[in-house]
């Protein structure tokens, strides 16, 4: 394996599960969960002996499910037609191969034992077989890199990028990564490249690799990976380095804005660490901290690896060309076992038996939102229901065209942070609604998250996600009284125009939200608002909120996040209002008054 890879070692011997077993558990989990990915995960999964087995079952199991294959980070010489075809036949994710280094020396030195043609082959066949999409991920600031090395990583992408170019639309995600030596590895007391140098060689690959619209690439924070380097090799005082990170703020580090490099070595000195020792080499003769654990390999063998890497050596694997000596053969005695033959029932089932229902029923699900998911967004929503929906066992009406999925239409999406009493969902299934499917979907749907009633809709019916007209109900969550609102309230809906300066991450739009607001009252201890679309832009609640408080004298409020802390805001109810007639998503169309201007209390 790789010198550098930790869980290729100390996860040794090679264990392979039995094809009947890894069928049988993508079968239970499709139907346990509602997901519509299978994902065959391995630290090599092409070196898996059984893989066409497991390629064949799976076929008329994810074509049945309506479900893709995924594979992850692959070595590219071992990227198959038959692996192409079978995970092309269903939706095609996107596609990770990790070269790791672009130089045969290099690749030497890691053991990393693949090439530029293999790679290069492997991008032209899933380019052909239909991928969108390749990932390709390399380190820098491995031991013995030069500039001729990340020149390479420059080069190797290029030639991939002119395979791809034609026809476009096509997409080449480049990750890059700085080399951390790991424990119980050929490369533990290996340090790691200065910051400097490495942003200095990202540099390098941004210049070299910025001027492309198909490539894209994605650097890792050196700074962040110091970090890590330094907490694996601490000793117990890591420990404490983390605690006073966390005492001074740091809860989010995982992500780059969350990420505070002054927090950690303040944290690193607290514990009496200096980062700058921790990721230098490690003297032979030093004891590592993490020398009495033993996870079965033989420090005279990581110490041969390393040798072998200096003099750029190749280990074979000892599956093809026998024992390397590791010192696991010693200790355990786990051959691969024999994998019996595919149960008849797969091998007898047929993806082209698969079909899409000949009738399908239109429905209109009406759900509620409560507290329990009112932090969760549109888009993660739609999800939990498409997987509640395919854990019904029904058929489900598909999309046209050449990349099918479930078709399902959705109300306008709820604000983070707001409850609704009615939010709506279009699907179709093979079958009649019946209380039996109501109490499944009842049964899989999470807390926060009710069904209320499923409507028969019929097919000309307009768009559920162009509803157009919503009212909300507010109140303070501290059950303050909102009686210093009315003057405020008055005179807002008296104003020709109502600024409204909306602050986004890259820039502050400014608009007139007056259009857009037809209704604003108290009713007892709640704040009436309705909202519609409108050619532009559209206030939102908690921008209504923001000026009515402020004009009634409250303090000033920071963000829309204060209001949503401290607000109950729920979403009462939409509908579609067309030529002066509303249309209800769960009635015959009734008029509604056009109420612009009333503000009154109740």
């Amino acid at each position: 394996g790789c010198r550098f890879c930790a869980p290729g070692l100390v996860n040794r011997p090679v264990r392979e599960r039995p094809v009947a077993d890894l069928l049988n558990e993508a079968r239970s989990g499709l139907a346990a969960t509602g997901y519509s990915e299978v994902s065959l995960l391995s630290l090599s999964t092409a070196d898996y002996r059984y893989l066409d087995r497991i390629l064949d079952g799976l076929e008329p199991l994810l074509a049945e499910n309506r479900a893709s294959l995924s594979f992850p980070s692959l070595r590219p010489d071992l990227f198959t037609t038959r692996m192409a075809d079978r995970a092309s036949a269903q939706s095609r994710t996107g596609l990770t191969f990790a070269p790791e280094a672009a130089t045969p020396r290099l690749r030497a030195v890691v053991n990393k034992q693949t090439s530029d043609e293999a790679l290069l082959n492997a991008a032209r066949l899933a380019y052909t077989k239909g991928w969108k999409l390749l990932k390709l991920y390399f380190m820098i600031g491995l031991p013995t890199e030069t500039e001729e090395d990340v020149q390479a990583i420059i080069d190797l992408v290029r030639g991939v990028e002119q395979i791809g170019r034609s026809p476009r639309g096509r997409k080449l995600n480049v990750s890059v990564s700085p080399f951390s030596p790991k424990p119980h590895t050929p490369f533990q007391r290996e340090g790691q490249m200065g910051v400097e140098e490495l942003h200095r060689r990202l540099g390098m690959l941004r210049r070299g690799l910025g001027k492309s619209w198909m490539v894209k690439l994605d650097a890792r924070d050196p700074e962040i990976a110091r970090v890590e380097l330094a907490i694996s090799r601490s000793d117990r005082r890591g420990a404490d380095a983390i605690e006073a990170s966390y005492r001074a703020g740091g809860l989010f580090d995982a992500w780059s804005d969350g990420f505070y490099v002054k927090r950690w070595d303040e944290a690193f000195q607290q514990a009496g660490l200096d980062p700058a020792e921790l990721t230098a080499p490690i003297a032979a003769d030093k004891v590592l901290p993490w020398d009495h654990i033993d996870v079965g390999i033989d420090t005279q063998f990581l110490q041969s690896e390393k040798d072998n890497a200096a003099k750029g050596e190749f280990t074979p694997d000892c599956r093809v060309e026998g024992c390397q000596f590791c010192g696991l053969h010693e200790r355990v005695d786990l051959p691969c076992p024999e994998v019996p033959a595919l149960p008849v029932d797969v091998v007898s089932v047929s993806a082209a038996t698969v079909s899409e229902p000949s009738a399908c029923h239109r429905y209109r699900l009406i759900y509620r939102r409560g507290e329990e998911s009112r932090f969760s967004a549109h888009l993660s929503v739609m999800g939990v229901l498409e997987r509640a929906l395919r854990r019904l066992g029904v058929s489900l009406e598909l999309t046209r065209g050449f990349k099918p999925h479930l078709r399902l239409a959705a109300s306008p999406p709820l604000g983070v942070g707001m409850t609704s009493r009615a939010e709506y969902l279009d699907f179709g299934i093979g079958a009649v609604w019946s209380s039996q499917l109501m109490d499944r979907l009842q049964e899989v749907l999470p807390q926060g998250i009710q069904a209320t009633e499923v409507l028969e809709i019929p097919e000309n019916q307009p768009s559920i996600g162009a509803l157009n007209v919503f009212l909300y109900r507010a109140k303070k969550r501290d059950g303050g009284s909102l009686d210093n609102y009315r003057d405020a309230i008055i005179n807002l809906l008296s104003s020709r125009t109502i600024p409204i300066l909306r602050t986004q991450p890259k820039k502050a739009r400014a608009f007139d939200g007056r259009p857009g607001l037809w209704k604003l009252e108290l009713e007892g201890e709640n704040l009436l608002i309705g909202l519609k679309a409108v050619a532009g832009p559209i206030p939102r609640v908690e921008e209504i909120i923001r000026l009515i408080a402020e004009a009634s004298g409250e303090n000033a409020i920071d963000s829309p996040e204060e209001i949503i802390a401290t607000w109950d805001i729920e979403r009462v109810d939409m509908w579609w209002h067309v030529e002066g007639v509303s249309y209800h998503p769960t009635k015959e169309p009734v008029p509604v008054e056009n109420n612009h201007n009333k503000a009154t209390s109740k």
